[in-house]
């Protein structure tokens, strides 16, 4: 996904002045990113969704939001200039008996966007998330299945995000019945 939200250096100094601010330097830097961690939980029971996803937001320093699929495919998104490593989040997971292995950690923009999305069917649990993890701009997706629900993360709002996900969906036979942002 392309941002249409930047300006060009002369573009930026000019809106500063037409709203009467005086601009001395202006210097583009990095944006602003958290950490995005996407680990699996081996063993995990979907029985256990809510006891694993409290002790991670408990338990795991700086964690912004969680979520865990049906796989256990174990989603963080950490708050601005925080991280967390396995060890922690295993300690986090001991009371459930659970540990994470493979964590990925990438950075994304602080204006990311989540997003519930509910389906009217699931079908092949694997595939149904495949699918919409392969949908250009998605970050990250987990999968609820006995709730026909999915929670996918995008680097910045979507406008399109439910056409792209029926168009991936639809060869499954599986289509979009709400799509919300979080």
């Amino acid at each position: 996904m392309e941002s249409d939200r930047s300006l060009a250096k002369d573009a930026a100094e000019k809106a500063l002045k037409d709203a009467g601010f005086g601009v001395k330097t202006f210097e583009s830097g990095a944006g602003i990113t958290v950490a995005l961690l996407q680990m699996r939980a081996d063993g995990f029971k979907p029985e256990q969704r809510d006891p694993v996803i409290a002790a991670v937001m408990t338990d795991v320093k700086d964690v912004s939001s969680a979520t865990i699929s049906d796989g256990g495919e174990l989603i963080l998104v950490m708050r601005v200039d925080a991280s967390a490593d396995a060890s922690a989040i295993n300690t986090a997971l001991e009371p459930v008996e659970l540990k994470v292995k493979g964590v990925e950690a990438s950075d994304i923009s602080v204006g990311y966007q989540r997003y519930s999305v509910e389906l009217s069917s699931v079908g092949d649990a694997t595939k149904t998330r495949s699918a919409v993890a392969a949908v250009d701009g998605v970050l990250a997706v987990t999968l609820v299945a006995a709730d026909k629900k999915l929670e996918v993360i995008t680097p910045e709002p979507c406008s399109n995000l439910e056409a792209k996900l029926t168009q991936a969906l639809e060869p499954l036979g599986a289509k979009v019945t709400k799509l919300a942002a979080l």
